[in-house]
């Protein structure tokens, strides 16, 4: 703005010469004129040498100046008169003008900035640029953008504004960091030219597109998100243009025709390898989508080599500016699996309903609310239930009379709805009586457990309900049983115990107390290996496990020594299903007279053994002493004694026979002693 004042004021200096010029020459010819008139007079009355003087002509001069003079002062006067109030109003409104400039430009984001022809820059107008660090305007004026940016940075902008000097026009972009954020600018430089269309300098504008960048890296993040996620995605894409062609399919979609893209796009329907009976259901479909510009939902089935496909697609128009639908989107989904699913469900279903309707035990469903709604023949015939209004019962119905075994009300904290509700956990073998309204009482045992979604939200609960009346008659009967059993048991002289698979202690009658000294209130759950003696346990632990794995009874007898005596068992093992029943005959006595016996056998055996000699008459020869057998045979003597006796012989010789027979000998061996 002081450049453009500079020049007007320029332009009213050369007026102003040109106006005095004027003046002054009009005064020159003034004077001029008035000499001359003088020299005419002084021709007409007086001799010119006589006359006139030099004097009189520079006094005319000087009253010609001063009459110029006045005319200019005069002419000055009239043009401030006429011209003041105009140039005070046009200087006004062009300070305004200049202020509302600058106010506009610096009210902008962009940045306006001008430079001179040795590429520095004289202006830096706009209001992004203020406030930051090495971008303050008075930053700029006076220096070049090697000077502010540095030779990197500045060298591109150096290098556009040198093509701006040589009148091109151009754009470039630049970012720099300020205040801890980049900024990026897309900016134009142009060249600035005078009245004579000279280049004086250069004009630049900078745009902040630092959100813009910011905005089309989001996009571009999201398109490719976006394109990820419909190649990648299970589900059938396609778009089709107002001809019925493929603009677009995905990975998906080719993957089911088994065609690339390349061979899909810019292909009708009808061009495809689809059976010929799809093609008009599709090409009607897509082409009603057209027309009615209303999105719609089909499902249809397709047969593909691997066997029949069903699919649910959605076929959404693209509307365009002008609210024309220019493409049809279709995204289709594969339900083959979902049908399938579906029809498992119904039989599982179905399957279901036949079991429970087919089970022995009462099965029973119950809502968030209480009420029975599902309740199979047993539940119905255990609770008195009707088919018809058996959902219009709940769990707590006043009909029931529900109470404890022995007869006293059931509180409702109790129940096993209530219990189940309150832990969300389930319950086993809750056992209580209801009485029906024909005064039948029942005894049942209910195994209650809540039913979850797939959020693990509880919906409802499911109870299996057993009639054990019989069952608690049996037992009671078997405790009868059994003490009639254990009264038995204590009233035997011998020792029984019976034990589980784990070879503890089940029970321990009273022989055994006697025996061991252990009471079977101390012996019950026991091992047994700790109750019997550890002579007697070693023995006993292997025949257990034996008996235990094959089911065969076992007999053994074992000896032990208990409190200084020596006893004799004859035990016998006894497997079944819950473990062992173990009984221990004492046969000491027995035993202790068959030891006798066998003593006494083995003495008399021992005595017969030495009485067996030969007696009688034995004919005997006097010569070669053979003995003659009752047959009248001839035997030597030493295996007629073998055969007859228990005695064996060995041989040897004599003196008197060594003498006899080797006398060689028996004279060295004398001879040998003698020395």
């Amino acid at each position: 703005m002081d450049q453009s004042k500079e020049i007007k004021e320029k332009v009213h200096n050369k007026g102003f010469f040109f106006e005095n010029v004027i003046i002054i020459a009009a005064s020159f010819g003034l004077w001029y004129l008035i000499t001359q008139f003088r020299f005419i007079e002084w021709l007409s009355h007086r001799s010119a040498l006589s006359e006139y003087t030099h004097f009189e002509s520079i006094i005319a001069g000087i009253l010609a100046a001063a009459f110029g003079v006045a005319l200019l002062g005069i002419s000055r006067w009239m043009y401030l008169r006429e011209e003041l109030p105009v140039r005070l109003k046009n200087e006004r409104a062009l300070r305004n003008s200049e202020e509302r400039f600058k106010s506009l430009i610096n009210s902008l984001d962009d940045v306006v900035f001008t430079l001179d022809r040795r590429k520095r820059y004289t202006a830096v107008y706009g209001r992004w640029v203020q406030g930051y660090e090495k971008l303050h305007p008075d930053a700029f004026i006076g220096k070049t953008a090697h000077e502010l940016f540095g030779p990197g940075e500045g060298a591109i902008h150096e290098r556009s504004i040198k093509q701006a000097l040589e009148g091109e026009s151009v754009n470039y972009e630049w970012s720099i960091r300020t205040n801890g954020d980049r900024h990026h600018f897309q900016i134009t430089v142009s060249p600035l030219r005078d009245e004579q269309n000279a280049i004086t300098g250069v004009v630049g504008v900078g745009q902040d597109v630092t959100e813009k960048k910011k905005f089309e890296r989001e996009l571009r993040r999201h398109e490719q998100e976006l394109n990820a996620l419909i190649e990648n995605t299970p589900d059938i894409i396609a778009r089709y243009d107002i001809r019925g062609r493929y603009i677009y399919v995905n990975r998906a979609f080719e993957s089911f025709m088994g065609s690339t893209r390349k061979q899909l796009v810019g292909k009708k329907q009808s061009e495809l390898s689809i059976p010929k009976e799809l093609t008009p259901f599709w090409t009607d479909s897509i082409g009603s989508i057209f027309q009615t510009g209303k999105e719609t939902t089909l499902e249809a089935e397709f047969p593909t080599p691997t066997g029949i496909k069903y699919f649910q697609a959605r076929l959404v128009p693209e509307v365009n500016a002008e609210n024309y639908v220019e493409y049809v989107l279709v995204v289709a989904r594969d339900l083959t699996k979902h049908k399938q699913t579906e029809d498992n469900l119904r039989r599982s279903e179905e399957h279901l309903e036949r079991i429970l309707q087919t089970t022995p035990g009462g099965v029973t469903i119950i809502d968030l609310n209480g009420r029975i709604y599902f309740a199979n023949q047993t539940a119905e015939q255990i609770l008195g239930l009707k088919r018809k209004s058996s959902s219009e019962r709940y769990y707590n119905d006043p009909a029931y009379k529900i109470s404890t075994l022995d007869g006293r009300p059931l509180p409702e904290k109790d129940l096993p709805y209530i219990q189940v509700m309150m832990t969300g956990e389930p319950i086993y073998g809750l056992e209580h009586a209801i009485e029906h309204p024909d005064g039948q009482r029942i005894i049942l045992s209910v195994n209650a457990a809540p039913l979850h979604d797939y959020n693990k939200k509880v919906t409802g609960i499911v109870t299996s309900i057993t009639d054990i009346t019989k069952l608690k008659k049996a037992e009671e009967e078997a405790r009868k049983n059994e003490q009639r059993f254990r009264d038995l048991a204590n009233s035997i002289s011998d020792v029984f115990f019976a034990m589980n698979q784990e070879l503890r202690c089940t029970y321990w009658n009273s022989a055994s107390e006697k025996l061991t000294g252990i009471p079977a209130r101390k012996a019950i759950a026991h091992e047994i290996s700790s109750l019997l003696p550890k002579t007697m346990a070693d023995d006993l632990d292997t025949l257990f496990a034996e008996s235990m794995k094959t089911q065969v009874t076992k007999t053994h007898v074992s000896k032990v020594k208990i409190k200084n005596k020596t006893y004799y068992f004859d035990i016998n093992i006894y497997p079944a299903n819950h473990g062992l029943s173990v009984f221990f005959k004492d046969v000491s006595e027995r035993m202790y007279a068959e030891r006798e016996r066998e003593r006494l056998i083995a003495e008399l055996q021992d005595a017969l053994t030495k009485v067996k000699t030969l007696s009688g008459l034995l004919p005997i020869c006097a010569f070669c002493k053979n003995i003659r057998d009752d047959g009248g045979y001839w035997h030597q003597v030493e295996a007629y004694i073998k055969e007859h006796s228990e005695a064996n012989f060995s041989h040897g010789v004599c003196p008197d026979c060594a003498k006899e027979h080797y006398p060689e000998y028996f004279e060295e061996k004398d001879h040998t002693h003698k020395q």
